[in-house]
């Protein structure tokens, strides 16, 4: 269920995983949900940043993702 919601600055912008961590942190956020496939690389590679704050993020590790975007190896 959500409770709000929070405008963020863009996926690309270099502010958005440390817009999010402040977010979950003052919000207590306990399971955050990516909804883009955009976001997937750069929130797998801060699993454990969120996780610090209590926040569990749904996503694979850096490397299975890694790997649903590269086609070919998929492929191998």
């Amino acid at each position: 269920m959500a409770d709000g919601r929070v405008l963020v600055p863009a996926i690309g912008s270099g502010r958005y995983i440390d817009t999010l961590l402040r977010v979950c942190q003052q919000e207590r956020v306990g399971l955050l949900v990516p909804l883009h496939d955009a976001e997937l690389p750069l929130l797998a590679r801060s699993r454990g940043r969120f996780a610090a704050l209590g926040t569990q993020v749904v996503v694979s590790s850096a490397e299975v993702v890694d790997l649903g975007f590269d086609k070919w190896a998929t492929y191998e």
